[in-house]
């Protein structure tokens, strides 16, 4: 099975900045909603992709549904 480690499928496979570079910044937000499914009150396709449900969330009328967020930075280099 292919993780993505690769990218030889096009799947994400982690953080994996090139060698030598300095550590790269990778920010996670978890949301808190007062809504069970995101897709539904939104309009999104169950296949539609993070990007799509962070704009939902930010700037799509979602924003009154969030009841709490918290976000992290985490770095990683190698």
């Amino acid at each position: 099975m292919d993780t993505g480690t690769t990218g030889g499928n096009g799947n994400y496979g982690g953080p994996c900045p090139p060698a030598g570079d300095a550590a790269h910044h990778y920010n996670f937000t978890l949301y808190a909603l007062d809504v069970p499914h995101v897709d539904a009150v939104a309009g999104i396709p169950k296949t539609g992709s993070a990007g799509l449900f962070g704009f939902a969330l930010g700037r799509a009328g979602l924003g009154a549904h969030v009841i709490g967020k918290a976000t992290f930075t985490a770095t990683y280099g190698r």
